[in-house]
């Protein structure tokens, strides 16, 4: 909900209807998490045998972006306006839909006609949903829900075609299915838990997005 005056969003548990820089310190820094995983597979990308500066653009797309995530996402708990609203969503739907693209060709093998029409599919229903359910579905956990959908898809078709990397997927969808939870229920559990819930959001989807990379570089 917005307050004109103040000039913030108060979306979360932690913020309690505070202004200003530092009323999510744990929502804000926890944020952390996210620049550690780009960290760790920028690692494990520059030392995999299959590395080559030529072979790296959408892997490094997919890091990059996970990096600034955590940049963005840092900047809109920390100050809450709409501005740095735009810099939380903006890296996140980055890397969703790049991400859609690079695990079905690089890895489900897809032909790229094939991929793009299903990702046209996809952001099709992703459009449908945000205009026709409310924003505030789920706590807003609604927005993520075609994408949820979609990687459960992705799950299946690599069990299918036996893909090798198809226990990174596994973890990846258990973990954001947890998150996604915890990200629901956070102004449910404020009068409980004073600090929310918002934060495990930060470390799990870390973890997730981390498995979902990783799967992309070891696959053969």
């Amino acid at each position: 909900m917005a307050d004109n005056t103040l000039n913030f969003l108060d979306d979360y548990c932690e913020r309690s209807g505070l202004a200003g820089f530092g009323a999510e310190p744990i929502n804000t820094y926890s944020n952390i998490a996210f620049l550690i995983a780009a960290i760790l597979l920028a690692i494990r990308w520059y030392n995999h045998p299959r590395y080559s500066v030529k072979n790296s653009l959408d892997i490094m797309l997919l890091i990059a972006t996970i990096g600034a995530i955590s940049v963005g996402s840092g900047l809109w708990h920390a100050y809450a306006t709409r501005t740095y609203l735009l810099a939380d969503v903006i890296p996140i739907a980055i890397f969703m839909n790049a991400f859609l693209l690079v695990y079905m060709i690089r890895v489900l093998q897809l032909k790229p006609l094939l991929a793009l029409v299903l990702w046209i599919i996809f952001q099709a229903v992703t459009i449908t949903s945000e205009v026709f359910l409310p924003a505030s579905t789920l706590n807003g956990t609604i927005m993520y829900v075609p994408a949820y959908c979609s990687l459960l898809l992705l799950l299946w078709a690599s069990k299918q075609q036996r893909i090798t990397t198809y226990h990174y997927m596994l973890w990846a969808t258990l973990l954001w299915s947890l998150s996604l939870v915890a990200r629901t229920i956070d102004l449910e559990v404020c009068m409980h838990i004073q600090i929310g819930t918002h934060f495990l959001w930060h470390i799990l989807n870390a973890c997730v997005l981390y498995f979902l990379t990783l799967a992309i570089i070891k696959s053969r």
